[in-house]
């Protein structure tokens, strides 16, 4: 009886957040681009339009020793260049701290550390470089692979460039049967209309909060960017449809309000542990207050301070000059 009183009168602080339902249509360019074809022309036109895109520089492979001092490096680099392989040089430098670390194929321009592009692309196949120096250690390289310099061959590229074409052709088609999708709506076309028109799926969402759970207490089950689709839709009135939003490069969304649940006072079986936990803080409060103002009485009456801290089980003190 006293929770059923306490939820009644303050049925404020325990209300249910505002829930919408909605109507959700997602725009994504890969089902667009199932329809799109792409033209030997066309690709080859882009093939010619960006040749810079396909001239592959030279690329080179090294192992690399990275040693913790120059000496050790030196060592090293005198044996690989004695004949030696470079696994064998880095186990009689007997040194645990001599790693051998390779480098794939890169690029003079990527090489993950600028000191060692001049001298490392400066070699011949199996030379080795003279040590240096870098935040890690003492580097040697030793030259093991060449790839030449090559432009790479439009039947190579094609696919690639298809690939290309067909996500930009169809992003193209997205934006506009999208712009034709809104002004149905615009137009009053009820969304399911003007969906299965334009080739698109209404998804419908069930009564959700704009933190994404459920009236069921349960998080909304996964739904794309629903970030962004939630903070559009509670932005609306009922009946108002969104202006197309982006979840990401290849998928972008529509969504309809369809109802809106405003806030209500939640039942208190549902709520019955806050609701005593709230008139429980309020009880202690309550006594708190009261054992002050009985403390304030006595105290005023000119009942000794000690006394009066014994009797409540509290302490007494006295404070310095202030």
């Amino acid at each position: 009886a006293d929770l059923e009183a306490y939820h009644k009168d303050h049925g404020d602080k325990f209300q249910s957040p505002e829930y919408r339902t909605l109507s959700l249509v997602l725009l994504k360019t890969d089902e667009f681009a199932k329809s799109v074809t792409v033209s030997e022309d066309e690709a080859r036109t882009a093939y010619d339009k960006n040749q810079a895109n396909y001239q592959k520089p030279e690329m080179l492979r090294f192992d690399q020793v990275i040693a913790p001092s120059k000496a050790l490096a030196d060592q090293i680099a005198a044996a690989v260049r004695g004949g030696k392989p470079v696994q064998q040089a880095v186990d009689e430098s007997g040194n645990a701290a001599v790693k051998l670390i390779p480098v794939d194929f890169t690029a003079k321009s990527a090489m993950p550390i600028p000191a060692l592009a001049d001298p490392g692309f400066a070699l011949a196949q199996g030379q080795a470089t003279d040590p240096v120096q870098s935040p890690f250690g003492w580097h040697v390289l030793v030259l093991t692979g060449i790839q030449a310099a090559r432009t790479v061959p439009f039947e190579e590229a094609r696919a690639e460039i298809e690939a290309q074409l067909k996500q930009s052709k169809a992003a193209d088609a997205l934006y506009d049967a999208a712009n034709k999708f809104e002004d149905a709506l615009a137009d009053n076309v009820p969304i399911d209309k003007a969906a299965q028109e334009f080739g698109f799926t209404v998804t419908p969402v069930p009564a959700v909060a704009q933190d994404g759970t459920t009236q069921s207490g349960q998080p909304l089950p996964a739904l794309p960017g629903q970030a962004q689709v939630l903070q559009a839709a509670f932005q609306l009135q009922q009946g108002d449809v969104s202006p197309m939003g982006t979840v990401d490069d290849n998928t972008s969304f529509i969504v309809r309000v369809d109802s809106i649940i405003p806030p209500a006072t939640e039942p208190l079986a549902k709520v019955r542990d806050e609701v005593a936990a709230a008139w429980t803080e309020q009880k202690q409060a309550d006594a708190a207050a009261a054992l002050a103002a009985d403390i304030a009485k006595r105290l005023a009456a000119g009942e000794a301070a000690a006394d009066v801290a014994k009797a409540v089980g509290g302490q007494a003190g006295e404070t310095p000059a202030l």
